[in-house]
């Protein structure tokens, strides 16, 4: 049973080793529910409205900095399981975006330097279309500020972060977690960024060069999550007339799409390209999610943070592969825990533990993969099990339970109201505040 307090037990009594996902993490104040002496965790009530950090309060590896796990991972995982707490992330990233604006002014100021000490060339005709709004410069590594605190400087260079924060605020409208026309302005500000930012390529094609994919191995020209979600910002903040499908390079390895342009690696440091399918739901990628995933299915590295795993388990899933969903989703969180009520390592072979970046996407695995739940913008076919959200958009509901999984039950929060999905792999039912949709 899934009851909000616990993300997924299989019913059977043998499975009973399977995480309980969010029971790792107080929801009041995101300290980790662990004994104490075994992380020396510093429980500062401060922290409650502090910014969210990869590993909370049990490790000070990453300074108690906030990056983009929490739009990208965080908050999916908590949106509809604990709705009260994922609103903080909309809300923390609305107080940086004074930060966001000061870091593009620094940006500006500095020349546009980008990877490799060269300088970018704004487009003037895509500086006119941002129509007077700031630019919001989101960045890789921040506190409470927004200002860019990272010691890196080529992680300066990962543009994808600015994009996951407008996704992550286009879903919480769509939920309800955030004030709209907030949510708005952020988005528009993360859209004039990138305005800002997108080169000409030579084949007259737009995208961004010079960025770090979120496969950190690579500094590249034309990453293809970068390019899709700035596509996809632009698009969102000023409509299709403005910025209309096609105008930016999605680049192709084979009769699919690579990671970035030159791609013809066996390996990345973790997903990438598949961030384009899911998350982000791309329009002009995801009809080639099945070819994608044969792919990359399993092409990160070992050494790599967790997470990958669990894209690949999404992806299998809305593809109607039951076994390799499950497949994937044990291998989400498998190699990173031998006891989930106490560690979740960010890496296989180190002891960086409570990696609640990992923990989140194991659980994103479990809500928008097997258990099938999907948010999308446009309104869905009569024959889809389907509830219309608060804030525009609407929530299907179409499981793909692995065989061995037995019965299964999930209770979500849904524009305030409880969604339970319940069954197994030959028969599920969905109800919705007490109406039987299935």
């Amino acid at each position: 049973m899934w009851d909000g307090e616990k993300v997924v037990e299989r019913a059977d009594i043998e499975r009973r080793e399977l995480v309980e996902m969010l029971d790792w993490v107080d929801v009041e104040n995101w300290e980790v529910e662990v004994p104490l002496e075994r992380f020396g965790a510093n429980l500062a009530a401060g922290y409650r409205s502090g910014p969210i950090s990869p590993f909370g309060l049990t490790n000070d590896r990453f300074n108690f900095h906030m990056f983009w796990d929490a739009d990208v991972w965080v908050f999916p995982a908590l949106a509809m399981v604990k709705p009260e707490v994922a609103r903080r992330i909309p809300a923390l990233r609305w107080g940086q975006r004074t930060g966001a604006q000061e870091n593009f002014r620094a940006w500006k100021a500095s020349g546009f330097p980008v990877v490799g000490d060269k300088r970018h060339q704004p487009v003037e005709d895509f500086i006119a279309l941002a129509k007077g709004e700031e630019p919001m410069m989101f960045p890789w590594e921040t506190d409470a500020t927004g200002l860019e605190r990272s010691p890196n400087p080529d992680t300066r260079h990962q543009m994808h972060v600015t994009g996951g924060v407008a996704l992550m605020m286009h879903r919480a409208i769509q939920l309800g977690l955030v004030d709209k026309a907030k949510g708005e302005e952020v988005i528009r500000g993360c859209a004039a960024f990138y305005l800002w930012r997108m080169d000409k390529n030579e084949d007259g094609s737009y995208g961004l060069r010079g960025v770090v994919s979120p496969s950190e191995w690579h500094t590249v020209d034309n990453d293809l999550y970068t390019n899709a979600i700035a596509d996809w910002t632009i698009r969102r903040a000023f409509g299709e007339k403005v910025w209309p499908r096609g105008k930016v390079k999605l680049p192709r390895r084979g009769d699919t799409f690579a990671t970035f342009d030159g791609d013809d690696f066996d390996e990345y440091q973790q997903a990438a390209a598949l961030l384009a399918v899911f998350p982000l739901q791309h329009p002009d990628i995801e009809p080639e999610a099945g070819a994608m995933y044969q792919l990359y299915r399993g092409r990160h590295s070992e050494f790599g943070p967790a997470m990958s795993a669990a894209i690949d388990a999404v992806v299998a899933a809305r593809l109607g592969l039951a076994q390799e969903a499950g497949e994937d989703w044990e291998a989400s969180w498998g190699p990173y825990t031998e006891n989930p009520a106490v560690e979740f390592r960010e890496k296989p072979r180190t002891g960086e533990s409570y990696f609640l970046t990992g923990a989140a996407g194991t659980v994103n695995a479990a809500i928008y993969g097997i258990f099938g739940v999907r948010i999308q913008d446009d309104k869905p076919g009569d024959s889809v099990v389907a509830v219309e959200l608060v804030g525009g958009g609407w929530l299907t509901v179409q499981p793909c339970l692995p065989e061995d999984w037995g019965l299964v039950r999930a209770e979500l929060v849904v524009n305030g109201k409880t969604l339970e999905i319940r069954g197994n792999l030959e028969e599920y039912s969905v109800v919705y505040d007490g109406k039987k949709l299935r």
